[in-house]
């Protein structure tokens, strides 16, 4: 290990601890905050915060104004896992509507460090606004 290379990992655990707290942290916000989501689990330190829109244009209309206010909301996937064009010829032939429907619906919330606290409440005020203030119908991994 070069001086390098051990300066850069230089208290690595410790960073991933209070990366993994403040992530843990924002995806309890988000959790608790937005009636009705309740992903399994607690204490999970989220790398995103997934939400099932209702629809695709649900999901553009957030994806959108996230994009607008700079809140770093993000799609996951474009398409069905099947129809990646680098790996669709193993499923050649095969159907799967549920990949596709999620592939519609899904996006991400950021939970790193540098999501403020006004951050966060501009997210669940936008997520509120456009899936209603329950959002129930819009919990991962539960499909609606």
């Amino acid at each position: 290990l070069s001086s390098v290379q051990g300066a850069i990992l230089h208290h690595w655990r410790v960073r991933l601890e209070r990366s993994n707290k403040t992530r843990t942290e924002n995806g309890a916000y988000f959790r608790d905050g937005l009636n009705g989501l309740r992903p399994e689990g607690e204490g999970i330190p989220y790398l995103r915060f997934p939400i099932l829109a209702g629809n695709r244009k649900e999901r553009d209309e957030i994806y959108a104004r996230s994009n607008k206010e700079g809140l770093g909301v993000s799609l996951m996937y474009p398409k069905g896992i099947h129809q990646i064009d680098e790996i669709s010829e193993r499923f050649r032939g095969s159907a799967f509507p549920l990949a596709e429907r999620v592939a519609e619906r899904l996006i991400a919330m950021p939970t790193h460090q540098y999501v403020s606290s006004k951050d966060r409440e501009l997210l669940k005020a936008l997520i509120s606004r456009t899936l209603g203030t329950g959002a129930a119908s819009s919990c991962m991994p539960g499909l609606r």
